[in-house]
């Protein structure tokens, strides 16, 4: 894909708009076609006119969560628990059944989460049915049925440059939507962006819508839409760090591709149905080494007699030296796949063993 790169400068300043909270308590497959989805309700809004909204334009460096939604049908918060502690996104809900579109980095790693629709005061269980971690898109199922859930309003036109947008989410974790405005600035784009979680680990969006809009974490999986009020787009990363704010969202076109094959349960190179499979250990550098820190229970480390103060030498032959080696490796497998685990105990003792991968316990 020939699209934008912003300099190595920018790029390295872009991050993903997870808000942590730590310690505190963003088509065809094989000749088969990705089965539609509903057709969706209007997006409403009660805090004003939403050409209100868009007049605001970006407020510039220093920029809050931005003006606070009173109102706003179909978008709800997503609120985590991951091993680093409680997190905030946003996501929309894409059809009455109860269908939630968000970021994968909104619930990645989290062994639990909920959504709370706007207004409800309350939280509703929902499960993982499936992600594409590549594309940063996820699909989440409300766990209570029901077929009335306010839903957001798609665009049938893609963006264009110059176009009056604004973002709508959970800025900054504040446990309310917000909204911030700006303009179209670039299509196609393509970005390096930081773990929200980790930020030496560098991953590449591509394809992206960027903005003006001074969004800021929270606003993750909540929706980037239109003059109309319509959903072009879902808010996945920025520039917050930055003098010069710049908001990227990943197509909602795109998005709702992707949404549509984990649906359909296609099976594709990029997306997992379910939860990612799992070696099912807990680990970490400690002198320059790959050490297990914990094995969880019934997990497939355990099976194989992995233990705590272990060292990971190699997994499928590949030698493991940094933390994103074993996790590349396993992420890049499916349930129930073999995988040969080598290691070293605290004896310094060597050994070699092939385990079945089983469901993470984390999403």
């Amino acid at each position: 894909m020939s699209g934008q790169r912003g300099s190595g400068r920018l790029a390295g300043a872009l991050a993903l708009l997870f808000t942590l909270f730590v310690g505190a308590g963003a088509g065809t497959v094989a000749g088969r076609e990705a089965p539609p989805l509903l057709e969706l309700a209007p997006l409403m809004l009660k805090d004003g006119s939403l050409e209100e909204i868009l007049e605001a334009g970006s407020a510039g460096p220093g920029a809050g969560p931005g003006q606070r939604v009173i109102r706003a049908d179909g978008i709800v918060l997503i609120w985590g628990e991951t091993l680093a502690g409680p997190g905030a996104g946003t996501g929309m809900i894409i059809t009455p059944g109860g269908l939630v579109l968000t970021n994968y980095h909104v619930v990645a790693d989290t062994s639990d989460f909920v959504v709370e629709i706007v207004g409800e005061r309350r939280s509703h269980p929902a499960t993982m049915l499936g992600f594409d971690a590549t594309h940063d898109v996820a699909l989440l199922q409300l766990d209570e049925l029901s077929h009335d859930y306010p839903t957001v309003h798609i665009s049938e036109r893609q963006a264009a440059l110059g176009d009056p947008v604004a973002a709508i989410g959970n800025g900054s974790g504040a446990g309310h939507l917000s909204a911030v405005a700006g303009r179209v600035t670039g299509l196609d784009v393509d970005i390096d962006v930081t773990d929200p979680l980790d930020p030496s680990i560098f991953s590449e969006m591509e394809g992206l819508i960027r903005t003006d809009a001074d969004v800021v974490p929270g606003y993750s999986g909540g929706p980037l839409i239109n003059g109309r009020g319509e959903v072009i787009g879902i808010t996945s990363a920025s520039s917050f760090a930055t003098e010069d704010i710049d908001g990227y969202a990943v197509p909602i076109k795109d998005a709702l591709n992707i949404a549509g094959k984990i649906v359909g349960e296609i099976d594709s190179d990029d997306i997992v149905l379910g939860r990612k499979p799992a070696l099912g250990i807990t680990y970490g550098m400690r002198d320059g080494k790959i050490r297990v820190i914990e094995v969880h229970e019934g997990s497939a480390a355990e099976q194989i007699g992995l233990a705590a103060g272990d060292i990971i030498t190699e997994v499928d032959g590949t030698t493991i030296v940094h933390l994103t080696d074993l996790s590349d490796i396993i992420s890049a497998m499916n349930l129930g796949d073999s995988v040969t685990i080598s290691w070293i105990d605290e004896s310094g003792q060597s050994h070699r063993a092939t385990a079945v991968l089983s469901e993470s316990k984390f999403n």
